[in-house]
């Protein structure tokens, strides 16, 4: 029983690491402890997801601190049990020391445990070799991970790239759509007030002649109610008061009849109707801009836009300059 204490008490003085007595033991956020330069080690190369040697918890970043009593616990182990190698462990079933290697089972044992019928057709071999052929697999598989760990640094660096090339390309494309599009309003704008300006202008023009045939048919009717009053006085009188003056009378409504508005012209009915729809406003801009060359098209997105689209760019450049059709087809039903 006080060998197993002794066995108890030079485990908890050992590093899971090393297997050695502590030395400078911390203890990290989980609880377990370790030889600082062992848990250094064990994390070195690593920028985030630490992980417990012992129980695999993961930490965002490093963090121990110093066991003090564990160091002085250490200490005393050294001074108490000084027969007692540190890498050497005890059978918990025969008290013997773990000389052996049970390869079936993975795991150490001692003579007894091998002499045992539970061994007895395993695959033994003495601690120190499997230890030199276990470690050469651990140090392969560790080297490996770090290689593989590398190609994910790598690979991560390359997606970060392509992500931040990505975002700049989004908001360039953003930027340039804005642009377009603000260089697009600008000179809508501007064909907009024209068109309104003509129309009002036309507008003016057929209110003022409607207003002019109005005027003078007001005068016009003045004259006919003059006429109409002297003709029914006239047919009241009788015989030769009547004949007197007759054909005078005639004479001045057959002049005022062929001076008549509604007689002698045909009143120019001009409407808003005559004036271009929007669908003929665009069809015009874009057969205007089909007729001039590349330089000048060029030369006018430059002026709206800030500068001259490429073809993948700007479809409607990409029309016009082609010559193509396909952008009527676009407005035809407008």
């Amino acid at each position: 029983m006080a060998a197993a204490g002794s066995v108890k008490l030079e485990d908890e003085a050992t590093c899971a690491i090393c297997l050695e007595y502590f030395k400078n033991p911390v203890i990290i956020d989980c609880g377990h402890n370790f030889c600082q330069s062992c848990i250094l080690k064990c994390w070195q190369g690593i920028d985030t997801n630490f992980s417990c040697p012992e129980c695999r918890t993961f930490f965002p970043e490093i963090h121990f601190r110093p066991n003090r009593q564990l160091g002085n616990l250490v200490e005393m182990v050294k001074l108490h049990l000084p027969s007692l190698k540190p890498q050497e462990s005890v059978c918990q079933k025969h008290q013997q020391r773990l000389q052996l290697f049970c390869k079936d089972d993975q795991e150490p044992i001692c003579e007894v445990c091998d002499r045992s019928g539970e061994h007895l057709s395993h695959t033994v071999i003495p601690v120190e070799e499997a230890a030199q052929e276990y470690k050469k697999t651990v140090q392969n598989s560790l080297d490996k991970m770090k290689t593989d760990l590398e190609d994910v640094k790598r690979l991560t660096s390359e997606e970060n790239e392509k992500e931040t090339d990505l975002e700049e390309e989004f908001q360039s494309q953003t930027q340039r759509i804005n642009n377009t599009f603000e260089g697009l309003h600008q000179f809508l704008d501007k064909e907009k007030q024209d068109l309104l300006s003509k129309v009002e202008i036309e507008h003016k023009k057929n209110v003022k002649e409607i207003r002019m045939k109005k005027t003078d048919l007001e005068k016009q009717n003045s004259s006919f109610m003059d006429q109409i009053t002297e003709m029914e006085g006239k047919c009241q009188q009788e015989g030769v008061m009547f004949l007197m003056g007759v054909k005078s009378l005639l004479n001045r409504y057959e002049y005022s009849w062929n001076l008549s508005p509604t007689r002698n012209s045909t009143l120019n009915k001009r409407s808003l109707q005559n004036s271009y729809t929007f669908s003929d406003f665009v069809l015009e801009k874009i057969r205007n801009l089909k007729e001039q060359s590349h330089t000048e098209l060029e030369w006018i997105f430059y002026k709206n836009f800030g500068e001259a689209p490429t073809l993948e760019q700007d479809t409607l450049y990409t029309v016009a300059t082609s010559g193509s059709d396909d952008l009527f087809y676009l407005y035809e039903d407008c």
